[in-house]
């Protein structure tokens, strides 16, 4: 009885440290449009400024970006034959 409740003990504080370990995340979804004609934008680029994290549009302007740090970032969206954009500016 006393390995057992030795094992539970462990299995919990293992599950609790875990928990605890990783960072809260969001995940950041929208869709790209061109300004002057409202059309989506396929397979433009989306990153969040001064990072390495970014993704790629779908066919139909989509984006999704997970995992991203909790707080006040810049979304920048870019493509060829287009003026890059964020809406901060």
């Amino acid at each position: 009885m006393k390995k057992l409740r030795l094992l539970l003990w462990l299995s919990c504080f293992s599950l609790l440290s875990s928990t605890f370990a990783q960072s809260p995340t969001a995940t950041l979804a929208g869709q790209l449009f061109d300004a002057k004609t409202g059309e989506p934008l396929p397979f433009a680029t989306v990153y969040l400024n001064n990072s390495t994290r970014g993704t790629t549009a779908d066919e139909n302007g989509r984006y999704r970006l997970t995992g991203l740090p909790l707080g006040v970032h810049e979304l920048v969206g870019s493509m060829v034959g287009h003026t890059t954009a964020s809406p901060c500016a």
